[in-house]
């Protein structure tokens, strides 16, 4: 079955047409055969009951003047019948009275009585016993055995002649199922056809040609009128997809000038504030230095605060400045070695804290196609922050590497300090989001917003893993043959 199925459409219908015809080509001449065979034997049989009746006939004198010599020479006429190999008279007693034997064919004998023989049909022999009657008083038997070789020889001249019928037969009925299929396979092939091509040109305009009126012209139809609904739905989408395309585009025209004109705003907002913060930070500084101990504790206390309060004011607007400048800073793009800048990011960060003792496992030879400043900047904030967040470890670990998945190269900066809630995940890139109190670390919150910016600008990605007290890892892409320029 599994063969049949892989067949093509007309290779099936030939094989059906095939099976059909050969199947009643069978049935006719088993049946022919079968009734060739049983009306051979029933004549076969007749013939011979009505050659026993006259040769009983003719025997009643015999057998009644008790004359073998004249019963011998009834039974001589059987030499016109070749079926007869053997012949034999029986008396009123059942025993042999007078017989004939078939020149040629000693092997047959009169049995003794008979009630000594063989059962009929048996190696292809036939028995026939006709009664000797007179005056309504049995007076003998006349026995006959007969050869079935002439249904046998006629048998296989019958098989011979079947097996050259269905030869012929057959080759007429491929020859004719193989012609007469094209008008029914014709539409079918070109139904194929249309579907293969359109699957893989994804053209809508092809049309199949009605060849008939009946089911398969339907189909036709109706294939057709399906293309035409998937040409008219293709259009459709095409006019949504381009005015959806001019939509995004004119959005992101928008988006990046009001992004420009923010920037621009919190630049200037930015560098304006400055110079009051600056005023306010010198003038405590100098209430402090000069009338300082004419304040009372909380007179200084609160100048102090003042003072705290307008410097880290002062750092907020630094950081802004500094995440502006990574959006407005124009990139340049060359192979940069990743590994490098990692190593003296590390190497200035430990020699700015000689107490710290750290393990770090930095890859070598990582290059990327990057800007050489943006990617100092975001790799000093990420391991910065790794450096910062291990701060309270025993045993500080950092790691520094990249692995790849999907075909992506993806680089990955890896400790073992405080770690995060992998539910606030989404705050982390947020400018000034921080997951940890200024008690616990400095900082502004700023850093990762920057890195984030940075990232996104080189058409990269970037996410975190982590956990409370057990670390973190933050992973990132870059994709510099499509940056945003954002």
């Amino acid at each position: 079955m599994k063969l049949f199925d892989s067949l093509s459409v007309k290779l099936k219908v030939i094989f059906i047409i095939m099976v059909s015809s050969l199947a009643g080509l069978f049935l006719a001449i088993g049946v022919v055969f079968i009734y060739d065979q049983y009306m051979m034997k029933k004549n076969m049989l007749r013939e011979i009951n009505i050659l026993g009746q006259v040769i009983a006939d003719r025997s009643t004198a015999a057998l009644s003047f008790n004359d073998p010599g004249l019963a011998g020479e009834n039974l001589a006429a059987l030499q016109a019948q070749p079926a007869v190999i053997l012949a034999c008279i029986f008396d009123q007693d059942n025993r042999p009275f007078a017989h004939y034997q078939r020149t040629g064919n000693a092997a047959s004998q009169c049995p003794d009585s008979l009630q000594a023989l063989a059962q009929p049909d048996v190696d292809h022999l036939l028995h026939v016993i006709t009664p000797i009657v007179l005056n309504e008083e049995r007076i003998g038997s006349v026995y006959f055995l007969l050869s079935t070789e002439e249904v046998q020889t006629r048998q296989r001249q019958y098989l011979l002649v079947f097996a050259l019928v269905v030869m012929v037969v057959s080759l007429i009925v491929y020859l004719l199922s193989k012609y007469l299929q094209r008008p029914l396979l014709y539409p079918l092939l070109q139904l194929t056809s249309a579907a293969r091509s359109i699957a893989s040109n994804q053209d809508y305009s092809i049309r199949v040609q009605r060849q008939s009126n009946d089911e398969i012209g339907l189909l036709v139809d109706a294939f057709n009128a399906m293309l035409q609904q998937i040409a008219v739905r293709e259009k459709e989408r095409d006019e949504a997809v381009l005015e959806l395309r001019q939509h995004r585009e004119h959005l992101e025209e928008l988006v990046a000038e009001r992004t420009s004109e923010l920037e621009s705003f919190c630049y200037s907002v930015s560098h304006d504030l400055r110079a009051p913060l600056r005023t306010i930070n010198g003038y405590s500084q100098i209430v402090l230095e000069d009338y300082g101990p004419m304040l009372d504790d909380a007179g200084r206390d609160s100048l102090t605060r003042v003072r705290q309060a307008s410097m880290h004011m002062g750092e907020l607007i630094d950081d802004l400045l500094n995440l502006s400048r990574t959006s407005r800073h124009e990139m340049t793009l060359e192979s940069v070695d990743i590994s490098t800048i990692a190593k003296d990011v590390i190497s200035r960060l430990l020699s700015e804290h000689p107490h710290r003792k750290a393990d770090i496992a930095f890859e070598d030879g990582l290059f990327a196609n990057a800007d050489p400043q943006l990617m100092r900047i975001a790799l000093e904030n990420l391991i910065g922050n790794a450096f910062k967040y291990t701060s309270k470890t025993q045993h500080t670990k950092l790691e520094f590497g990249a692995t790849k998945a999907d075909g992506e190269t993806v680089f990955y900066v890896r400790d073992n300090g405080a770690g995060f809630d992998m539910t606030y995940v989404g705050r982390l890139f947020g400018p000034f989001q921080r997951l940890h109190g200024r008690d616990e670390f400095e900082g502004s919150g700023i850093g990762l917003a920057i890195v984030a910016r940075i990232i996104k600008r080189h058409g990269g990605r970037i996410w975190a893993q982590g956990k409370v007290n057990e670390g973190a890892t933050f992973y990132f892409t870059l994709s510099p043959e499509k940056p945003t320029g954002i």
